[in-house]
């Protein structure tokens, strides 16, 4: 399961908000019984997705100028 445009404004990072968010969105496809839940994830989050047990899959691209890379967490045995 895919994930997509999930960010926060920065006036509002630093307050728990993508935490939660991501917290949600995981438990979300734990209950769709989702295998894996994945992103692109500018490579600037890479620490806050690595925070949730989200591994780097394979290597950096760009898109609209801005770097990126792929990341997953196996939710398998997790439902």
């Amino acid at each position: 399961m895919q994930f997509r445009k999930f960010a926060t404004l920065p006036v509002y990072q630093g307050q728990g908000i993508g935490k939660q968010l991501l917290q949600h969105t995981i438990s979300e496809a734990q209950q769709l019984k989702a295998e894996i839940l994945w992103c692109d994830a500018r490579t600037s989050a890479m620490d806050f997705y690595q925070r949730f047990d989200f591994e780097v899959m394979g290597t950096e691209f760009m898109k609209s100028g801005v770097s990126y890379v792929k990341m997953q967490r196996s939710l398998r045995g997790e439902h």
